[in-house]
């Protein structure tokens, strides 16, 4: 592990939203370090219906600084159901940092993933 710490992640914009109904979200992160200047060189996003399992998404391995990304899977997102998102980050030295947070999606979900 790196010497620097994902501070948050944001599910469309928002930072722990309780529910969420966009078919296509989009994920955004702050990084954090204690001392000198932070370079990222990758990201890598997975999305599970458990901890540590990818089994809705895994956007693979992403080289570049960018810190955001919209949601490219193919599976729809399920009405009322919690998901589990992990981000690793690594930085030019190799280093990474790992974050996990719950998507939760409304019933909302449900009229959209049918477009």
């Amino acid at each position: 592990m790196g010497n620097f710490q994902i501070t948050e992640v944001l599910i469309d914009y928002q930072l722990n939203p309780l529910g969420i109904d966009e078919i296509k979200p989009c994920f955004q992160w702050k990084i954090c370090k204690e001392e000198g200047a932070f370079r990222q060189t990758a990201y890598r996003i997975q999305l599970g219906t458990e901890k540590e399992k990818a089994d809705i998404w895994d956007s693979g391995t992403i080289p570049g600084d960018s810190q955001n990304c919209p949601y490219s899977g193919t599976s729809s997102f399920k009405p009322c159901t919690e998901y589990y998102v992990t981000l690793t980050v690594w930085d030019e030295d190799s280093d990474s940092a790992v974050y996990t947070c719950l998507l939760y999606t409304s019933d909302a979900a449900d009229e959209r993933s049918s477009v």
